[in-house]
């Protein structure tokens, strides 16, 4: 065999070796994108999926509720696009279907919070702002227009009020609690005030109703409070002074008897 021979196979085998490095790095290339495909739309649906069943339904309306669930259901099925056997999404796709098959109603104007604690509250406001700032995100992903996102997330500030109301609400009710009419009554006031956009609207009229309620209640106690406190101070003072001239006739007849 001649050398020109024994170059050519060389040369040849030596292409065929990074023909097969080229196609395997191509192969691993592709196996890593899809699964940085599917990372990115796992970590989008999970937090769309922790919003839907965290919420309480008082604070996710109906309409808010079914985008997420159809945006949800485009995104399983985007990963199963990509890994036909993907387990996960197989099943949060039938998780989705039930949910869609069950009644649903979201009714946010009560007369009174649906929470008991503070806790409670404040933990579901954090999750109103991260529906917030899902929608917006939504939208830097393209999955919303701007006229759509902007609608979705006036909405979830608008939830966010009403539960700054509600969180105000249990304080004011926790003070009115420990006989403190005067303070009550300024939180309050401070939630009817958070609410007057949604009076204006004619929205939220049962809350509306019942603050109002409270707070000429809560006007009535305040004077009478106030009224006993100064009639308490004023017999404090009486009491003082006639301490004082007592103490004094004391030390009069004290004088008086070493004269």
């Amino acid at each position: 065999m001649s050398a020109g021979i024994i170059a050519t196979l060389i040369l040849v085998g030596v292409g065929v070796l990074v023909a097969i490095a080229y196609v395997s790095q191509s192969i691993e290339n592709a196996k890593q994108e899809r699964r940085r495909q599917i990372l990115a739309l796992q970590d989008r649906t999970r937090t769309g999926w922790n919003l839907i069943t965290e919420l309480p339904p008082t604070y996710l309306p109906t309409s808010l509720r079914q985008f997420l669930l159809q945006y949800l259901t485009a995104r399983y099925q985007d990963i199963l696009s990509i890994d036909p056997k993907h387990s996960g999404a197989t099943s949060q796709l039938k998780n989705i279907n039930e949910l869609n098959e069950q009644p649903y109603s979201s009714d946010l104007d009560t007369p009174e919070p649906i929470f008991g604690d503070l806790l409670t509250a404040k933990n579901a406001a954090g999750r109103i702002k991260d529906l917030v700032n899902y929608f917006a995100e939504l939208h830097k992903d393209g999955a919303l227009d701007k006229a759509q996102a902007q609608q979705y997330i006036n909405q979830g500030k608008a939830l966010y009020a009403v539960i700054k109301a509600d969180i105000g609400q249990l304080t004011a009710r926790q003070v009115e609690a420990s006989d403190n009419a005067k303070l009550a009554l300024a939180h309050y006031n401070n939630c009817r005030k958070n609410l007057e956009p949604f009076n204006s609207k004619g929205q939220m009229q049962q809350r509306i109703k019942f603050l109002d309620e409270r707070i000429q209640a809560l006007k009535a106690k305040a004077q009478e409070q106030e009224k006993a406190e100064q009639e308490a101070k004023e017999q404090e003072k009486l009491k003082d002074e006639w301490n004082e001239f007592d103490k004094g006739d004391e030390d009069w007849k004290i004088k008086h008897e070493y004269e």
